[in-house]
C-alpha cells in the first residue's frame, strides 16, 4: 500500500498548496519542501515590494533634491533640503538629469481601462515616474532624442549606455547609468567630488536605499559611426549628472513571515546585486541580520574555496551583496557541501536560473519571474511573497509527518 499512499499523499499536498497560492511542478519536491533548512532569497520583489520610488537625487553641485510621491502615480511633490516647495523645471541641472534618467530607460507605460501600468525593469519605471512627476512628457522626450545605439546593462558592467540623436541634428549623445563605484571612475571628477559622492551612495545604502549615478558625454559622428560598425563604444570620460536614491519598502507581512521561518529551525539568506549598506539596512529591518553583521560581496567570495564558503555560511553570514549570478551559484554549491542541509532558492530573473537549477528545490516567482526561471524551477509562487514560501514549507512538513504516520 506504500507507494499508492505515498502517490496520494504527495497529490493531496499539491491540491492544496495550489489553494495556497503555489505550483508544484514535479511530485517529489513537495516532501524535499518539508525538510528545507536555508532558504536563499533574492532582495527585490521577494522581501521587498519591488515598487521602487526615486526619493532623492544628489545634483552636480553636490545638493540634493528631495521628492515625495506614491506607488507609480504621477503626482509627487519635489523639495529642497531645507524642505522648500520647488518646481523641477527651473532648476536646469535637475531637469537634465531627469531626461536623462528618460532617454536611457527601456522601461514605457501602457494604458489600461484608465490607468497607466507600468511596462519593463522596475529601476527604470522609477526613473520615468520621476519625471512624470516633474511634468516631464516622456513620449516627447524619446521623441526629440531618438535612439540610435545602446550597450546593454550586465551583470559584469553593472551598467548600460545609449546613444541618442539630438534634436533632428548630427549631434549626438551618449547617456550612461549604473552603480555608482563602477560610473564614478568613467566621469570627469575631482578626487573631493568622488569622495562626496562616495559618501552620499554610502548615507543613501545606511538608509535602505537603491543608488543609481547617471551621467552623459557628447560624441561626433565619426565615434557614432564606429559604434554601430563596431557594436562597442568607449564609455569614459562622462560629466556626471546626479546620483539617484530609490527606495524598495519591505513587504508587510515578511518580517513575521522571517521569524516564523527561524522558530520553525529554517535560516533565511539574502543574496542580492545591491550595494552592501542597503542588503544589510533591508535586513536588519526584515530580522534577517541580528549579531552577525557580516556582509559578503562578490570580491570576497571569490577568495574563498568553496568549504571555506561554507564555513563563512555555518559560522552564520546571512547576507551576500552585490553578487552576479556565477557569485550565487557558487553560494548555493558551497550550502549544499553542508551535510544534511537542504536549500531552497528563489529567484524571477534570466540570472537566477543557474542558482534555481543546481539547488535542492527551486521557487520561482510567477507574477515577475522570466520564462526561464518558471522552466527550471520545481515550484512557482504565484504572489511572489515570501510568506508564501514560508506556508508552503509548512504544508511540506505535514505531507511528511502523514507519511511517516502511514
Amino acid at each position: 500500500g506504500l507507494p499508492a499512499i505515498v502517490t496520494i499523499g504527495l497529490s493531496l499536498g499539491v491540491k492544496r498548496l495550489a489553494e495556497k497560492r503555489t505550483i508544484v511542478k514535479k511530485l517529489p519536491s513537495v516532501e524535499t519542501l518539508g525538510a528545507i533548512k536555508i532558504i536563499a532569497t533574492d532582495k527585490t520583489g521577494t522581501i521587498t515590494q519591488n515598487k521602487i520610488n526615486v526619493v532623492k537625487i544628489v545634483l552636480p553641485d553636490l545638493s540634493s533634491v528631495l521628492i515625495e510621491g506614491v506607488g507609480f502615480a504621477s503626482k509627487g511633490t519635489f523639495f529642497t533640503a531645507q524642505k522648500k516647495i520647488i518646481d523641477p523645471r527651473t532648476i536646469s541641472p535637475l531637469e537634465i538629469t531627469l531626461r536623462a534618467g528618460i532617454l536611457s530607460s527601456n522601461a514605457s507605460f501602457e494604458e489600461k481601462e484608465g490607468a497607466l501600468l507600468p511596462l519593463g525593469d522596475t529601476t527604470e519605471v522609477a526613473l520615468l515616474v520621476a519625471a512624470m512627476r516633474a511634468k516631464l512628457d516622456i513620449t516627447e522626450v524619446k521623441n526629440s532624442e531618438p535612439k540610435v545605439f545602446e550597450s546593454p546593462f550586465s551583470s559584469e558592467r553593472k551598467m548600460m549606455s545609449v546613444v541618442v540623436r539630438v534634436d533632428e541634428t548630427d549631434d549626438h549623445m551618449l547617456y550612461a547609468k549604473g552603480a555608482p563605484e563602477v560610473m564614478i571612475e568613467k566621469c570627469i571628477l575631482s578626487p573631493a567630488q568622488k569622495k562626496h559622492i562616495l559618501e552620499d551612495t554610502k548615507r543613501l545604502a545606511q538608509n535602505g536605499l537603491r543608488s543609481l549615478l547617471l551621467a552623459r558625454k557628447k560624441l561626433n559622428i565619426q565615434e557614432v559611426k564606429n559604434a554601430l560598425e563596431n557594436d562597442t563604444i568607449s564609455e569614459d570620460k562622462l560629466e556626471f549628472l546626479g546620483l539617484v536614491g530609490m527606495q524598495d519598502p519591505l513587504r508587510p507581512e515578511v518580517k513575521e513571515a522571517i521569524a516564523k521561518a527561524k522558530e520553525a529551525g529554517i535560516r533565511t539568506i539574502m543574496i542580492t546585486g545591491d550595494h552592501k549598506e542597503t542588503a544589510l539596512t533591508i535586513a536588519k529591518e526584515a530580522g534577517i541580520v541580528e549579531e552577525n553583521k557580516t556582509v559578503l560581496t562578490e570580491n570576497d567570495i571569490l577568495l574563498f574555496s568553496k568549504k571555506e564558503l561554507a564555513c563563512k555560511i555555518k559560522e552564520g553570514v546571512n547576507v551576500f551583496a552585490r553578487i552576479s549570478p556565477l557569485g550565487k551559484l557558487r553560494i548555493i554549491e558551497a550550502i549544499k557541501s553542508i551535510p544534511h542541509t537542504l536549500v531552497a532558492v528563489t529567484g524571477d530573473g534570466v540570472n537566477d536560473a543557474p542558482a534555481l537549477k543546481a539547488s535542492h528545490i527551486g521557487i520561482a516567482m510567477g507574477q515577475t519571474g522570466t520564462d526561464i526561471t518558471r522552466e527550471v524551477a520545481d515550484m512557482v509562487i504565484t504572489d511572489d511573497n515570501y510568506a508564501t514560501i514560508i506556508d508552503a514549507i509548512r504544508e511540506g512538513r505535514t505531507v511528511f509527518a502523514n507519511l511517516v504516520k502511514f
